[in-house]
């Protein structure tokens, strides 16, 4: 169904002068299309109901074409579906592959701070300090913050 939708948006004129009659492919795909930030798609969200494109069929038609169109949009939907799934799997395994979970300091830990980011009124930063400390962790102000 997307790919339809996306290939239906390319089909402009060379004057370009059409793109007017594009809108609603546009508008149907972006109402159709799940977001990242609320992982719903936002027909969805406003109207509880997902868009439809107004030829699915409810039953088995008589027409052997009908019902094969319908089951080659239900395979390459869910080919999509899983190719989605996949990426989302990948991203995650690449995300945790190289994040560091924080360090846990209790209270009376003695811990050095890094120097990088702080301004030091020696002359030279070359020569300056790396890590200064050790400083006594009295309270833990937020997540990652003491």
């Amino acid at each position: 169904m997307i790919r339809i939708v996306y290939r239906s948006l390319y089909l402009h004129n060379h004057r370009q002068d059409n793109w007017d009659k594009l809108l609603p492919l546009a508008e149907f795909q972006y109402n159709n299309h799940v977001h990242s930030a609320t992982q719903m798609v936002p027909f969805l969200v406003n109207t509880r109901r997902l868009p439809r494109m107004g030829f699915e069929p409810r039953t088995k038609s008589w027409i052997k074409a009908v019902n094969r169109f319908v089951e080659r949009m239900k395979e390459s939907t869910q080919e999509a579906k899983a190719a989605l799934q996949k990426a989302k799997d990948d991203m995650a395994m690449y995300y945790n592959w190289k994040h560091i979970p924080a360090l846990e300091f209790q209270l009376g830990h003695r811990v050095f701070i890094d120097a990088q980011n702080l301004k030091m009124t020696r002359p030279s930063q070359k020569l300056d300090y790396c890590f200064i400390g050790p400083y006594v962790v009295e309270r833990k102000v937020g997540t990652h913050a003491y």
